[in-house]
């Protein structure tokens, strides 16, 4: 576990606002496509894929690194990486006891 000092916790939210926006890439799926063979979930290293079998699956973009394994193994092609904007919608630190708190919203594009 890595120990995090008072002046990192400061500088992090710092760089931290609410209402500020973040982007990154995350794996999307195509719902009305999906067939729900379970292929991605089952293949995911992050578990960013949930969904069972014979039902449709979804991306939850929070865990999703981007790695594009759940779209090698598609048989029907309907994944793919899209851009994503995070806001953070809130945000909330106890330097005494170290922890932040944020509350994300993922805008998929």
């Amino acid at each position: 576990m890595a120990i995090v000092e008072d002046q990192d916790i400061t500088n992090i939210l710092h760089y931290l606002n609410p209402n500020q926006r973040i982007k990154k890439n995350s794996a999307y799926i195509k719902e009305d496509c999906c067939i729900g063979c379970n292929k991605c979930a089952k293949l995911c290293p992050a578990k960013a894929i949930v969904g069972s079998m014979r039902t449709v699956h979804t991306v939850m973009s929070k865990n999703c690194i981007s790695c594009d394994i759940c779209i090698e193994s598609c048989p029907v092609n309907c994944i793919k990486i899209i851009p994503v904007d995070i806001t953070i919608n809130n945000l909330q630190s106890n330097k005494e006891d170290v922890s932040i708190s944020l509350n994300l919203i993922y805008n998929h594009k």
